[in-house]
């Protein structure tokens, strides 16, 4: 039978972005960066890259803008959104989601859930 215990380990939020932003610089080349998406980030076609894979809407860039704002950075510990942008064209190509979830259960564990994989997965 499989446990469903965790291993629980106290993350220093200073560490973990420092940490992320290694990964995203070692990730990016002379074409494409890896990075957090940005405030401005909606003149950079951040919408129509998100439109090939649902519904989007007729957002406008102030809806845009309110919606950066409410997240960011009040929420930074919770929401982390990935884009890659094609330095040329200076466009983005791609975006990711990833939520992170603090419970209480689990001894107050903490959840990843990756919803354009549909999985969800406990931090240890």
């Amino acid at each position: 039978m499989e446990s469903n215990k965790c291993a629980i380990v106290n993350l220093d939020y200073n560490d973990v972005a420092k940490k992320e932003q290694e990964i995203l610089s070692k990730e990016s080349d002379e074409d494409f960066s890896f990075r957090f998406v940005q405030r401005d980030d909606f003149k950079r076609g951040h919408l129509q890259t998100l439109a090939q894979l649902t519904v989007v809407g007729n957002v406008t860039q102030q809806e845009y803008e309110k919606r950066w704002d409410e997240l960011f950075p009040q929420h930074a510990d919770h929401y982390r959104i990935v884009v890659i942008v094609d330095k040329r064209k200076d466009m983005i190509v791609g975006s990711g989601t990833l939520f992170i979830e603090k419970k209480f259960i689990r001894e107050s564990g903490i959840l990843q859930i990756q919803p354009t994989e549909g999985k969800n997965q406990e931090l240890d």
